[in-house]
């Protein structure tokens, strides 16, 4: 699980870089990157924040930050490692007026590390011996097979 992949191209700007580690041991503290390109015809106001897919946040520092057309933001985050693998959203939002709206987005999976693979079944001993009789017991009466 260390795969990487935008979602989707935004109208105004476009996620074109993450930086982040394929795994990470549980308590670790995990640093993830984003370079975020403006690839409109004006000057944006560019947010960047990120989640882990069960709610928990990551920021961005710094967040946010003016960029000219073709110009790139890159920014940093981090968060602790929980004792699973984990799914990121990483945003990129421009302002419009008085909001910031989203615009890109790209995911990122991050293994946990050093989980001990799981142990195979127990072997079931191998019983050797002859049949001498097969009985069946049925209604409180028992007798050689078949039972009539």
């Amino acid at each position: 699980m260390t795969e990487a992949e935008a979602v989707a191209k935004g109208l105004y700007t476009y996620i074109v870089a993450t930086t982040y580690p394929g795994e990470a041991q549980e308590g670790e503290l995990v640093t993830i990157g984003a370079t975020v390109k403006n690839i409109s015809t004006t000057t944006q106001r560019i947010f960047l924040t990120a989640s882990v897919v069960d709610g928990v946040r990551i920021n961005f520092s710094p967040n946010e930050a003016t960029v000219s057309p073709g110009g790139t933001f890159t920014s940093s985050g981090s968060f602790t490692m929980p004792n699973r693998d984990v799914l990121i959203y990483i945003f990129s939002l421009i302002r419009s007026g008085y909001a910031w709206v989203p615009d890109d987005e790209w995911a990122l999976e991050i293994a946990l590390k050093g989980v001990p693979p799981e142990e195979p079944p127990p072997e079931i001993p191998e019983y050797k011996g002859t049949l001498s009789r097969k009985e069946l017991k049925y209604d409180a009466r028992t007798g050689n097979i078949p039972v009539r």
